[in-house]
């Protein structure tokens, strides 16, 4: 078998509805929906972001010329049948009581856009101006089949979390809420929904995206379930099973082929 190379970046234009089996496939070969294209990346630009440092600066292997100005990331999963027992979300009691939740097909509506706006006012980092800037193409394309967790006090709607489907699979694309009730860690809340979602749905897979190894702010994918967590390794073209231990290791990564 040989090694695959590093890629900066590549996207694919779908002219047409992505169906659940076809999302499967991407997904599996570290993939990812943005707006409407399909992507992969092996690395981010961190100017500017908060950096991890480990104690050997130097880049092996592909990463010699990146002078860190550029990250190196590796895609995640979560592998559903190694899951143990979710821990119990601290605020669980409470929303139960308080807050009504909904699980519905996404549809694309103003109220989601005020509470983005809300929430993007508060984020320290890059996002798009607008909810619709972020999941759509100028012309308002809908391609992939996107479900939405939504959580409301009494009339109001105060966060939502956005994730695609695929074929025994699923992928969270966004979460919001309001900063007002930023106390009920409703970020951690619609994550574990999302994986409850996958596994009442009997799910294989559910994929949160990227982490960077340089960039601290991409660690809670880890902590979503670290016993199942795997990271998609290119060169190999396959999955590894994730450990805190493997963590100084993945920017030298080397897969030896015979």
């Amino acid at each position: 078998m040989r090694a695959m190379p590093s890629v900066f970046y590549q996207k694919i234009f779908p002219q047409e509805t992505v169906d659940k089996p076809q999302y499967r496939l991407f997904l599996e070969r570290g993939w990812y929906r943005v707006q409407q294209i399909l992507m992969t990346t092996d690395f981010i630009v961190i100017d500017g972001m908060p950096r991890r440092s480990f104690e050997e600066i130097e880049f092996e292997g592909h990463f010699q010329y990146l002078e860190g100005e550029v990250g190196p990331v590796f895609w995640l999963r979560v592998n559903l049948k190694k899951l143990g027992r979710q821990k119990k979300h601290p605020f669980q009691n409470y929303i139960q009581a308080h807050f009504r939740v909904e699980t519905t097909a996404f549809e694309y509506h103003q109220e989601y856009e005020e509470l983005y706006a809300k929430y993007f006012e508060g984020v320290n980092f890059d996002a798009s101006p607008t909810l619709f800037n972020y999941l759509f193409d100028n012309e308002g394309n809908d391609l992939f089949n996107s479900t939405a967790i939504k959580m409301y006090h009494h009339e109001k709607l105060i966060a939502f979390g956005i994730f695609d489907e695929g074929e025994n699979c699923s992928a969270g694309i966004i979460n919001c809420f309001d900063p007002a009730y930023k106390k009920y860690s409703l970020g951690n809340w619609l994550i574990q929904q999302k994986i409850q979602f996958a596994l009442e749905n009997q799910h294989d897979y559910y994929y949160p995206g990227y982490f960077c190894t340089r960039v601290p702010k991409f660690d809670y994918k880890l902590k979503i379930a670290p016993e199942a967590t795997e990271v998609w390794i290119r060169e190999a073209q396959q999955w590894i099973s994730y450990s805190p231990d493997l963590l100084p290791n993945l920017e030298n990564y080397i897969i030896h082929t015979f």
